[in-house]
């Protein structure tokens, strides 16, 4: 029954009551010899009221009847939509859980990620004593890396792309950002392959693989958040009371439905991308460690061979330096020392080669002859640049204010070095050497 039938009900009962007031009234107040002459209008009035009251009060026992189902009807529907309100709210939570699960494997995920990531390093670590390390292994297993890394990330955004229709729009910009990664990945692996260094191999090479697999995990946890974000807002939106009571009826059967959809589907998205990501980790791993395994015996076989050859070599290089130097004179005679740094200082400043072939002492000083053969060209002019003669001089102790003298002898391809230590003072009486005085002409005979 509408409101406007129960307020012309109530307007009805109030007249009625006013005007059985007023005749009660009347006839209370009014003497019976006066009310006579109204006795028939009164007992008209009388009539119609008591009439109008027994007709009213059948109304509202009409009226209080309806009030009494509508409110009955009313507190059925107010339990109904309780009930509703309760087994959505119950759902509701039950998706959160759900949703928290899934928080939890995506983060379980992101710890087996970061283990990989781990024994990634320790591996790397291991290889970085790995002295002869092959270029082609090194170029392979980066180009693996990137393969496989990027073929995850792939599958796993296809398949989230596959599932969530509603995600599309924003898995689009990640499928851009992918083929942007691998535009990137492609001038690095081109650049790496043009590395020649050996040290610059390795280390570019585990900078490389390690941004590789950073780079397509986050991505894939990219993905995945944007899904969860999703399944947040559908769990999240809230719909005001008033729409609700509107509303409900029409959604009732469309949202159990929809959600019994939803969450069998996001069952089995999870447990495929579960089975796919764990099947492809193991692998990997699997792999990988074999992979490295091999590489680190190869390596310590290499290592061992590259230390010999190492130390025959270093002894090799020794002798050849050896041999690259100058000839020395022998022995601990001052000459043969003065001799042997003037060699020297021309070896290592001018990288003349002056063997020593011969030195004797002279009344003035001494002289020592020099081979020249490893130096056919050899000049004058190069004997005497800057200031070679002062630096000889100051070697040989060669006295103050003289120089020393070289002299080419190049028939025998020698260079001869001069030396003045002192200087002879011939007295006035001093006869020239081999030349006797006539007393000692008969001594001289006898001898």
């Amino acid at each position: 029954m509408s409101s406007e039938k129960i307020k012309r009900i109530s307007l009805r009962y109030q007249i009625i009551t006013v005007v059985l007031a007023v005749g009660s009234a009347i006839i209370l107040f009014v003497p019976i010899k006066q009310f006579k002459q109204f006795k028939s209008v009164a007992s008209y009035l009388m009539s119609a009221s008591i009439i109008s009251f027994i007709t009213t009060r059948h109304s509202m026992r009409d009226v209080l009847d309806e009030v009494e189902k509508l409110e009955s009807e009313h507190t059925d529907n107010t339990q109904q939509l309780t009930k509703q309100i309760i087994n959505l709210t119950d759902e509701k939570v039950d998706l959160n859980n759900r949703i928290s699960v899934l928080v939890g494997e995506i983060e379980s995920l992101k710890f087996d990620a970061s283990e990989q990531l781990a024994e990634l390093q320790t591996c790397q670590k291991s290889l970085r004593g790995v002295f002869d390390f092959n270029k082609e292994t090194a170029h392979r297993l980066v180009e693996e890396c990137y393969q496989v890394g990027m073929k995850k990330c792939v599958c796993h955004v296809e398949s989230l792309y596959r599932n969530y229709v509603e995600c599309r729009s924003q898995l689009d910009d990640i499928k851009l950002e992918i083929e942007s990664k691998k535009e990137r990945f492609s001038d690095k692996l081109t650049a790496y392959n043009s590395i020649t260094s050996f040290d610059e191999l390795i280390d570019v090479g585990l900078e490389l693989q390690e941004l590789i697999i950073t780079q397509t995990i986050e991505l894939r946890c990219k993905a995945q958040s944007i899904v969860i974000t999703h399944l947040l807002q559908i769990t999240t939106d809230s719909v005001p009371y008033p729409d609700f009571e509107t509303y409900i009826e029409s959604f009732k059967y469309a949202a159990g439905e929809r959600i019994e959809q939803t969450e069998e589907k996001r069952k089995s998205d999870l447990q495929a991308i579960a089975q796919e990501f764990t099947v492809l980790v193991e692998s990997h791993k699997q792999r990988y460690v074999g992979d490295v395994n091999d590489a680190i015996s190869t390596a310590k076989l290499a290592v061992q061979q590259l230390e010999v050859s190492r130390y025959e070599l270093q002894d090799a290089l020794a002798k050849l330096d050896e041999c690259k130097k100058p000839l020395q004179f022998s022995g601990a005679s001052s000459f043969a020392m003065m001799a042997n740094s003037v060699s020297d200082y021309y070896y290592k400043r001018y990288q003349l080669l002056l063997d020593a072939l011969h030195w004797e002492e002279t009344e003035t000083g001494f002289k020592c002859i020099y081979s020249i053969r490893r130096n056919p060209g050899l000049i004058e002019s190069e004997i005497s640049a800057d200031n070679s003669l002062e630096q000889t001089a100051a070697f040989c102790n060669a006295l103050h204010g003289t120089e020393p003298k070289w002299e080419f002898n190049r028939q025998f391809s020698q260079l001869s070095l001069t030396v003045t230590h002192r200087r002879i003072v011939k007295l006035k009486n001093e006869l020239p050497r081999g030349v006797r005085t006539a007393d000692k002409f008969v001594s001289t005979v006898k001898n």
